[in-house]
């Protein structure tokens, strides 16, 4: 997905998101106030709670490969992600804020890589020694069957780069859930 794409958000989330880069615009139009907008992809690391009704499925995960149960996944597992490390989206942000001469700009922040997810799963349990199947649940309602940013735009304005790869990114938030788990019984 580019930025030039336009939206059609499939849930409130969505459509909230996308409203706030419009009063954006809109206050850049008005007002001359400069505004960036970035778009996360599937931001993970450390911290994120597994219980939150926000959590993302790298935080589940984690939580169910440390106390070595079974995921849900809903549908075929075929679906696509394009997963950043929270710490490359606090360097976007700090690059996005140090910024001037914008105008109104919206950059995806993201990798550009993708995984499906039954392949995450995978992933996860070979990098914890879990051997662990998942189990599978029929597909929800508003989700969405690939999400991966195109981070071209980003590149060349913010030069923002991911420095964390899916791997890297996987094994300190492991090594963080490992011993959260641990304390906490999450």
């Amino acid at each position: 997905k580019d930025e030039n794409m336009f939206p059609e958000p499939l849930s409130p989330y969505a459509v909230h998101k996308f409203t706030g880069e419009l009063y954006c615009r809109l206050y850049h139009d008005l007002h001359g106030i400069e505004t960036v907008c970035l778009r996360y992809f599937n931001v993970f690391g450390p911290k994120q709670d597994p219980s939150s009704p926000y959590s993302g499925v790298i935080s589940i995960f984690m939580a169910k490969a440390v106390s070595e149960k079974a995921p849900m996944i809903y549908g075929d597992g075929n679906q696509y992600r394009d997963f950043v490390f929270v710490k490359d989206v606090v360097n976007a942000n700090l690059l996005a804020a140090n910024s001037e001469g914008l105008g109104t700009k919206t950059f995806n922040i993201g990798t550009g890589n993708f995984i499906q997810i039954h392949q995450l799963w995978k992933l996860i349990c070979q990098m914890s020694g879990v051997d662990v199947e998942p189990e599978y649940r029929p597909g929800r309602l508003g989700d969405i069957h690939e999400s991966i940013a195109s981070i071209e735009l980003a590149k060349s304005v913010l030069g923002f780069k991911p420095a964390y790869s899916l791997e890297k990114g996987l094994e300190i938030t492991l090594k963080w859930y490992s011993g959260s788990c641990a304390e906490n019984h999450i």
